[in-house]
């Protein structure tokens, strides 16, 4: 497993499709409030470039929680903006189309989708079926993963994906395979979580049920945090984010070497990592 991200803070996000460019939220200096979306420019076997600053088409608000089809036609975020005839500012899936000098206007997804309460992470299938978090009341916890068919232009009713998946706790940030063979989640306060906050777990689907959603152990997950899963678009690596640390240096530091060291690899607010996706031993 390779660590690729020197970070305070990231939260990784996805790819811009054909052109190897990986977004992934920053927060500027450790415990800096402010978030910016950046995105890396990469070969996927060759050497990352540094960090810029990226925006679709200068659209404000787009940095949150960012889906780009894999045919780079839509491009999905969630946002607190005003909504039309939706007087609460909660989270909300919004998407923009291509055009042919950049993104059109986002617009919200509406209902069935969009709730009254958060919507969080988009993901979407080959076919369209979008899959999302979401803390609507309904649920089996506090915050469930559903789906929604896309049908015709428009997305159907959101369906649970079920007790094999959602529990009495927390179950958001899915990634979908494209074909919806698997799912690939983070679920929060799990019992059978290694951290007792977030860990990611996987979960096939088999003639349309979804089987018991097993914890990616091993090399994934620590005691610290994971979230974020992501695969690249050839599938051949899988990239996440992990909150691990490591143990201070014995030696007294000074000010300049304590202050690089929390800004360093592993200083238990996130770093990036990529590993081969066959490590995972994914069935197919």
């Amino acid at each position: 497993m390779k660590e690729i991200l020197v970070t305070c803070a990231a939260f990784l996000r996805g790819f811009v499709p054909s052109k190897c460019i990986l977004l992934f939220l920053f927060a500027v200096g450790c415990g800096d409030a402010i978030a910016t979306q950046r995105s890396w420019t990469n070969s996927l076997g060759g050497s990352w470039f540094d960090a810029s600053n990226w925006s679709p088409n200068g659209v404000p608000g787009a940095s949150d929680t960012t889906f780009i089809t894999a045919d780079g036609k839509k491009f999905y975020f969630i946002s607190r903006r005003p909504a039309p005839g939706k007087t609460s500012r909660d989270l909300d899936i919004w998407v923009m189309d291509k055009t042919g000098n950049g993104w059109s206007e986002p617009r919200n997804l509406g209902q069935p989708v969009n709730s009254n309460d958060n919507e969080w992470y988009p993901t979407v299938a080959s076919d369209g079926t979008l899959y999302f978090g979401s803390g609507r009341t309904g649920g089996r916890g506090a915050t469930d993963i559903y789906r929604s068919q896309f049908v015709n232009d428009n997305f159907g009713e959101p369906e649970n994906l079920g007790s094999a998946i959602n529990t009495e706790f927390d179950e958001y940030e899915p990634f979908i395979a494209p074909d919806q063979s698997y799912l690939i989640f983070m679920a929060a306060r799990r019992p059978d979580s290694n951290s007792s906050s977030s860990d990611l777990f996987l979960s096939y689907r088999k003639n349309g049920t979804w089987t018991k959603a097993i914890n990616l152990s091993g090399e994934v997950n620590t005691p610290g945090d994971e979230y974020s899963p992501v695969i690249s678009p050839d599938r051949k690596y899988f990239f996440f984010t992990s909150a691990r640390g490591r143990r201070p240096p014995d030696k007294q530091m000074n000010y300049e070497e304590l202050l690089g060291w929390l800004r360093g690899t592993r200083n238990g607010l996130g770093d990036i990592y990529q590993m081969d996706l066959s490590a995972l031993n994914i069935s197919r």
